[in-house]
């Protein structure tokens, strides 16, 4: 019996040693700037706003907090988001820590205007390379991936809510970004999944898409996924070109409004909402008014705002935690001095839906027992 207490109290030391030593390898905050003894000091640059930006950028606040990168990551968001400068503006008072600034004047936003981006962007690679006082870019969107990941400068650089990164040109693969400074989070087939959900749902043969017939464009609505969803799921697509990615949001709207009576002529029976500006709040009532009318189910490919603006489904904002987290991990890493390339880049997580009943109720769609238990989120409005 003694030597069996003795075995067990060894076995307890040598436990508590390899946990202490554990503990004392992990800091409880990242290293500061690599030689620079100061805090990271991270900007920020978009094309313009969208609501998957804000939420994003918030769930990687939450994410590096709960990994110890920052003192506070509670950023308190409004239901109604239309910015993403109030939440930089409260990081870089509020979040706090030793190893992160997030730069008041480091914030880049253009409005969709492609003169006034060209310029920020220029702003910005000039600052990288001559003032050198900025650590990390966190570039949101296709449009500030493509603008950022370059070799126009060496600053590290995270590209984050990004529909197709690699068919933007942003990375080569989502193994590889193809640049030691740059990671781009890559969400393998998440469009194509969510499609292929959304015909499980409702074994729709005719399909009705909106796009710019700009190329630039197409990346930013996964395009290449859309039409891969199409043949393997065996139903048609039929698509209407608009100005949809105009800067002009009156234009973008209404040849938003005009695909969608052609598409209830053509007689399609459902209809993917893609990224657009034509998307907008304060116009969803009328965007959407012809499809309610001819009873189509919609899917949102930006997810939960518009579904709580009337658009049928999309997918549930709680999936934008497990995104922050995963960011969160590569940034933090980046912030402690490991190259942007050696981060694992594809994301993926189980689908979960937000649905509008409302909307359900207007075009008779009485949802099944498995549809209902893969809802996360339930609006009744507007």
């Amino acid at each position: 019996m003694g030597c069996k207490c003795k075995k067990i109290a060894r076995n307890m030391v040598i436990f508590l040693i390899i946990s202490a030593a554990a503990l004392l390898a992990r800091p409880e905050m990242p290293l500061a700037a690599p030689d620079s003894g100061r805090p990271v000091r991270i900007a920020y640059i978009e094309g313009g706003f969208y609501t998957d930006y804000a939420l994003i950028l918030v769930a990687l606040a939450q994410g590096l907090a709960e990994l110890g990168v920052l003192a506070n990551g509670n950023v308190p968001v409004g239901e109604n988001v239309n910015s993403t400068a109030g939440i930089w503006q409260w990081l870089g008072a509020n979040a706090g820590g030793n190893a992160v600034e997030f730069v008041s004047d480091g914030y880049y936003s253009a409005a969709w205007d492609d003169a006034v981006f060209a310029q920020k962007r220029s702003e910005l690679v000039a600052r990288l390379n001559n003032a050198k006082d900025i650590d990390l870019v966190l570039a949101f969107g296709t449009k500030a991936g493509q603008a950022l990941a370059t070799d126009e400068h060496r600053t590290p650089v995270a590209v984050l809510s990004v529909t197709d990164a690699v068919t933007a040109g942003i990375i080569p693969s989502p193994e590889n970004s193809g640049r030691e400074h740059v990671f781009a989070m890559v969400e393998a087939n998440r469009y194509y999944r969510e499609l292929v959900l959304f015909h499980d749902i409702f074994q729709f043969s005719k399909l009705g898409i909106v796009y710019d017939d700009a190329e630039k464009e197409q990346p930013s609505i996964a395009l290449s996924q859309i039409r891969k969803a199409a043949r393997d799921a065996d139903f048609d697509l039929a698509p209407c070109v608009g100005s949809v990615f105009s800067g002009d949001l009156e234009l973008a709207a209404a040849d938003l409004l005009t695909c969608h009576e052609r598409l209830v002529e053509e007689g399609v029976e459902a209809v993917y909402m893609t990224v657009n500006h034509g998307m907008q709040a304060e116009r969803m009532g009328d965007i959407l008014r012809p499809l309610l009318g001819a009873r189509l189910p919609t899917f949102s490919q930006n997810g939960v705002d518009e579904v709580k603006q009337g658009v049928l489904m999309g997918i549930s904002q709680a999936n934008f935690k497990g995104q922050g987290l995963f960011a969160a991990g590569a940034v933090a890493n980046i912030i402690k001095g490991e190259s942007p390339s050696a981060q694992k880049q594809s994301y993926e997580e189980p689908l979960s839906l937000a649905v509008n009943l409302r909307t359900a109720m207007l075009i008779g769609w009485n949802p099944s027992l498995a549809v209902l238990a893969a809802m996360d989120e339930i609006f009744l409005e507007p």
